[in-house]
């Protein structure tokens, strides 16, 4: 473990596997730190940023989700969709821009949808067409 101080704030780094788990073990360093708040009017009280009772009760809803036995059964198919993902972004290299969201966006939903539902939209394939792409391209532009 080591730590760095930022302005008066320690920020402790722990390296090792154990450590991570013993600091994060219990309740007692469930408060994040003062620049979470700062988070707040972005992306709302989610589990990344908030406090202990809401951040226990969400972490022990996603839990079972992220269960090692449930997700290897998933690789596949996230496999398969990144290389889709890997193709667009070689087809992108030529342009000046890229607006990365978009492709991740559609990767992200691909991804979602098929291993959540079993279906396969076929976003990365046909994200241009895409009214929920639009949406989400739209949603983007205001949120940030």
């Amino acid at each position: 473990m080591f730590s760095i101080w930022l302005f008066r704030t320690p920020m402790v780094f722990a390296v090792k596997a154990e450590a991570v788990e013993e600091i994060i073990g219990g309740t007692k360093f469930v408060d994040k730190a003062w620049f979470y708040n700062w988070l707040h009017p972005m992306i709302g009280t989610g589990l990344i940023t908030s406090f202990r009772k809401k951040w226990k009760s969400r972490r022990k809803l996603l839990n079972p989700c992220f269960n090692y036995a449930i997700l290897k059964n998933f690789v596949p198919v996230m496999n398969e969709q990144t290389q889709v993902l890997v193709k667009r972004f070689k087809e992108e290299t030529s342009k000046d821009f890229t607006d990365i969201f978009s492709l991740i966006s559609a990767c992200t939903l691909d991804v979602i949808c098929e291993t959540m539902m079993g279906i396969d939209v076929g976003m990365q394939t046909n994200s241009k067409d895409s009214k929920l792409i639009q949406l989400l391209n739209r949603y983007a532009s205001h949120a940030f």
